[in-house]
């Protein structure tokens, strides 16, 4: 429970709602709440050091004012299942030499413990800010443990960050334990903590359904090569997720459904019946990317060859537009070793008709036992800046000395029904089960083979076993794998638990159509797998083909409406480098309320979920150097990825975004050995978004507990139902609310207590 119970002097302050404009020369963020009146609890002012506290909600900054209101002691309220954080903050007015900071054994109960976590407020500088209420300074954020005594300068705040976990079963109660403060020069401060546990428990599973991404920078920042090294490094953040009571995408990421299509011998490419030299299909490679370099993979890989022998290879290419393609047939030895320097190589130019090419093989290699034929899309320049579509077709390789053809498979014919798909969820599953049930997860991404993607930006068409989506060859084959998909998750217990996020961001009707027709395929063959999209655009509604739609912040509440109108049907909200200011949002300088607020508010507007595209983006490749990784203990500002970003080009997305963990290695360029391996580092806005996500657990349990009551017309009854919803002088809109949480804490107290009442 975020709630701390006031002392009467401070019960007696009332709080008055002061909403944002949108002028940047009036309405800076002011994390010190001056507009307020302050915040915080003082403990002792002496000639040493001051000492205060305040709740889980602010943002301490380093120069925060002492605060009016003074408290002997902390005093807060939790759920069992619950985590209850509060801040305490040193300011020495001289040096203070190895601090440390204890908790002592609690007292008045039994039960399992108490967990207990102390974690040091760090800092990052921000000289770019985000928006208008922004500012350059120092922003608290990264929150490392505290794990051993530290110095603190004097003249300005130290600020620990402070969280006790009430486990389920203990029982409800008020308990006592003191914490300590102390440095090696004798300097010593007790404060008496008193904890009330609620008698009710917060669900495993959180009420909310959340989609938090996980990229891989959390191995290359920690230096995590080894398959054991990621597993661990994984597992470590997955529980981090857990505590955070957040769910990541995708957490069978290192566990996947394994897939086994059979009967095909090619891949990277697609079968096409609409243009061939003979037969039934020709082979067409698309290389669409500047550094991909995209060749035709053929599966079985190495046909044998006699060492000494001439060959000749020849096949048939054609192109949409003239463009330069290469051919490479590479020799490896009786142990399927690559020989180097044997290649024969051939740049040809593919024109829009077919034509034929050849090129003279020389296996006169001693060592030469097998060759490899590769059919690359587009001239294979080292930069990879060239790209290209190649059709290929006929393509044979003869022994020059018997006249026989010993590529097998070069005519590129297949038969439909020779090709399939097994699927094993063994891995899949038993990882499935520690992260739903013992984790308490409540979605996932679900990875499916061959649909393609795409966002606003470009689309990806997909293709399955190498036949384009729209062909029946495709239909066909992707019916028979859905179907497996489907019932294995049913078997598994997580068909409904799952959602298949493929396309993001729709911004053309064109793209919207593309999504259409693919969730009319989905529900065609396999209706029990759910769909899901990210999208805005107000003009264009999927939802009679969409089982859960997700939208920035702020959300249409006439479209909120239609789509939960339809049943089973869900509706999220995101936030990312939108919106900004004055919208809730993420960023770190920012309002600190942002983060908990946007999950009362999803409650009032029927949101069932909550996603942020990824919380470990560190780097973006385009706007960091080559060979440098961006460090982001010391530049909090977010830069633009993918969307066709030009190298060099560093264009802000916003400080945080993306970014709600900080990577263990503090000095990601200069220790590129050392394997960091440990508990992930949450950000200050990660932990606040924890409280805002047990908010919508107790506004759960509240309407729960009017369902049961007896009496629904009776005044506690009344009075429950009034605290459902946000009063409009508090929370007027998506863009005029009050920035101070002493609000919803004090609300968070009233219903506990009519949990408690309603459910006896």
């Amino acid at each position: 429970m975020k709630r701390i119970l006031f002392c009467i002097a401070a019960l007696a302050v009332s709080i008055i709602p002061v909403f944002g404009g949108e002028d940047p020369d009036n309405d800076r963020c002011d994390p010190n709440l001056t507009a307020y009146g302050g915040y915080g609890y003082l403990v002792e002012n002496t000639s040493k050091a001051a000492v205060w506290w305040a709740e889980g909600a602010y943002k301490v900054l380093k120069d925060t004012p002492l605060p009016s209101s003074r408290s002997k002691g902390i005093r807060v309220s939790s759920a069992r299942n619950e985590s209850e954080s509060f801040i305490v903050v040193v300011n020495p007015k001289s040096d203070l030499w190895d601090v440390k900071v204890d908790i002592a054994p609690w007292k008045g109960g039994a039960g399992e413990p108490f967990g207990e976590k102390i974690r040091k407020v760090e800092y990052v500088n921000v000289t770019m800010p985000t928006d208008y209420r922004g500012w350059r300074g120092e922003w608290p954020d990264p929150l490392p443990l505290y794990e051993s005594p530290q110095t603190l300068g004097a003249g300005e705040n130290h600020s620990f960050w402070i969280t006790i976990k009430t486990p389920e079963g203990k029982p409800a109660g008020t308990y006592t334990s003191t914490l300590t403060l102390s440095d090696s020069n004798g300097w010593r401060v007790e404060i008496p903590i008193s904890l009330k546990v609620w008698d009710f428990t917060l669900p495993k599973t959180p009420s909310v359904r959340s989609s938090f991404g996980l990229w891989g920078h959390i191995y290359t920042y920690d230096n995590l090569t080894t398959p054991e090294q990621k597993e661990e490094g994984f597992n470590n953040y997955m529980k981090s997720f857990a505590e955070h009571r957040i769910s990541p995408t995708y957490p069978m990421e290192r566990h996947p459904v394994k897939h086994t299509v059979h009967g095909v011998n090619w891949e990277r490419g697609n079968f096409d019946s609409s243009t061939k030299v003979e037969g039934k299909y020709s082979y067409v490679v698309s290389d669409n990317s500047y550094s991909a370099g995209v060749e035709a993979v053929y599966k079985p890989g190495l046909v044998p060859v006699t060492a000494g022998r001439k060959y000749t290879l020849s096949f048939f290419a054609r192109s949409d537009k003239e463009n330069i393609a290469n051919v490479i047939v590479e020799f490896y030895d009786k142990d399927g070793k690559l020989l180097p320097f044997r290649n024969s190589f051939l740049e040809f130019k593919a024109l829009p008709t077919w034509e034929k090419h050849t090129l003279d093989v020389d296996a006169y290699d001693d060592s030469a036992a097998y060759a490899k034929i590769r059919l690359l899309a587009a001239n294979n320049i080292g930069l990879g800046e060239a790209v290209g579509k190649t059709w290929y077709d006929d393509v044979r390789l003869v022994d020059d000395t018997t006249g026989e053809n010993i590529f097998p498979d070069g005519n590129f014919e297949v038969n439909l029904d020779d090709i399939g798909v097994t699927l094993d969820f063994t891995d899949f599953s038993a990882a499935a089960k520690y992260y739903f049930d013992e984790l308490g997860f409540n979605a996932f991404h679900i990875s499916l083979m061959g649909l393609g993607g795409g966002n606003f930006h470009s689309r990806n068409y997909g293709s399955f076993a190498g036949f384009p989506s729209g062909s029946p060859e495709y239909e066909k084959l992707m019916g028979q794998y859905l179907v497996q998909m489907e019932e294995g998750l049913r078997e598994c217990g997580m068909l409904d638990k799952g959602y298949v996020y493929w396309f993001d961001e729709p911004g053309s009707k064109e793209d919207y159509d593309f999504v259409r027709r693919t969730h009319e395929m989905m529900r065609r063959l396999a209706p029990g797998i759910h769909t899901f999209i990210t999208e805005h655009k107000k003009e264009f509604d999927i939802s009679d083909v969409t089982d859960i739609s997700c939208s920035v912040w702020p959300v249409d509440l006439e479209k909120v409406a239609m789509v939960n109108s339809r049943e089973g049907n869900e509706f999220w909200s995101y936030l990312c480098t939108g919106p900004k200011s004055p919208y809730i949002n993420l960023f770190i300088d920012s309002d600190a309320i942002n983060m908990r607020l946007w999950l009362w508010a999803s409650y009032m507007y029927r949101l069932k979920g909550i996603l942020i595209w990824t919380s470990s983006y560190w780097n973006s490749p385009e706007a960091s150097p080559s060979g440098v990784l961006q460090d982001p203990w010391t530049e909090p500002m977010s830069f633009t990825t993918s969307y066709g970003t030009a190298n060099g080009d560093q264009r802000r997305w916003g400080n945080g975004d993306g970014r709600l963990f900080y990577p263990l290695n503090r000095h990601p360029n200069e220790d590129r050995e050392t394997v960091y391996l440990g508990e992930p580092v949450p950000s200050l806005r990660l932990e606040i978004l924890r409280d805002g996500v047990d908010d919508y657990d107790y506004l759960t349990l509240l309407e729960e507990a009017i369902a049961k009551a007896k009496n629904p017309r009776s005044p506690l009854v009344r009075e429950a139902r009034s605290l459902l919803t946000l009063p409009k002088d508090y929370y007027q809109d998506d863009r005029h609310f009050s920035k101070d949480p002493r609000f919803l804490i004090r609300r968070r107290e009233r219903i506990a207590g009519l949990i408690e009442k309603l459910s006896r």
